[in-house]
């Protein structure tokens, strides 16, 4: 059985180890799962809320991945959907997996903010509402700082603490913002939430550009781009992520040697 794909011919053999290649590149962060209990063997209670939200990033990053490879699946059987539908039922389906795999990538760095905002309590840094938060003592409290936590906010006060290790800490999270893959990914996320013009160009469906005294239909056509080309970013993006997730992961296991110390030595003085 022979498939037509963009042009190109492919066995199913084809298609299936291209799929299986195109897998094995995107890694799953395993490490938050199988190490991040260490992270709980202290009385730093902001390193057991970061480990907690170092679980929620295993499952939205997998969530993100499990979206990412359906949608780079080329051929979905008709459970999936209906042979009647041809070329373009199978781009449609695979389209709907792939803007699910943008919305969990692009949650999943304001996870990664989470982590480091409770886990090092840089809220304790900054005033919040008119007010400097020093311990959670309500679930109220613990929800303004939720919703104060946010990148400018983050690497304002690791500025502020101006160690080698904030500053590390700062660029390799900056470094990460500025990437083409996570741009585009910001982008395009904030573009499916709340305007709805972005489509991949195997199902885009012009109707012909239209002036009217000021008006140019160009204006408001959406951001058009292949799926093919699509996935390419969304591949690179992983791996991108898996990095900065590793660091920042690494960076509080580093972290934890001294917090470790410090509990120890807390209970001695108390002894």
């Amino acid at each position: 059985m022979k498939f037509i794909y963009q042009n190109n011919e492919y066995s199913l053999n084809e298609l299936e180890k291209e799929h299986e290649t195109f897998k094995k590149k995107l890694k799953n962060p395993t490490f938050l799962i199988s190490d991040r209990f260490a992270l709980n063997f202290t009385l730093d209670y902001g390193y057991q809320i970061a480990s907690n939200f170092f679980n929620d990033l295993f499952n939205q990053i997998t969530s993100a991945k499990f979206a990412l490879i359906m949608g780079h699946n080329k051929i979905h059987d008709r459970n999936y959907v209906s042979w009647k539908s041809g070329a373009r039922g199978q781009y449609w389906l695979r389209f709907q997996y792939l803007k699910n795999s943008i919305i969990w990538y692009n949650s999943s760095f304001d996870i990664i903010l989470k982590t480091i905002w409770f886990g090092f309590a840089l809220y304790k840094k900054i005033e919040i509402n008119e007010n400097i938060i020093t311990e959670i003592d309500s679930l109220e409290t613990y929800n303004k700082l939720l919703k104060a936590c946010g990148y400018s906010k983050v690497v304002s006060v690791l500025k502020q603490i101006d160690t080698p290790a904030s500053k590390e800490l700062v660029s390799v999270i900056k470094c990460y913002c500025k990437c083409f893959e996570s741009r585009k990914i910001n982008e395009w996320a904030n573009k499916l939430k709340h305007h709805g013009n972005f489509i991949i160009q195997e199902l885009y469906s012009p109707n012909g550009e239209i002036r009217i005294g000021k008006y140019n239909s160009n204006y408001t056509a959406p951001e058009i781009i292949e799926i093919e080309e699509l996935i390419e970013i969304l591949k690179k993006h992983h791996i991108k992520l898996i990095k900065l997730v590793k660091y920042v992961f690494d960076f509080f296991l580093k972290k934890k040697k001294l917090i470790l110390a410090r509990d120890l030595m807390c209970r001695i003085i108390k002894e």
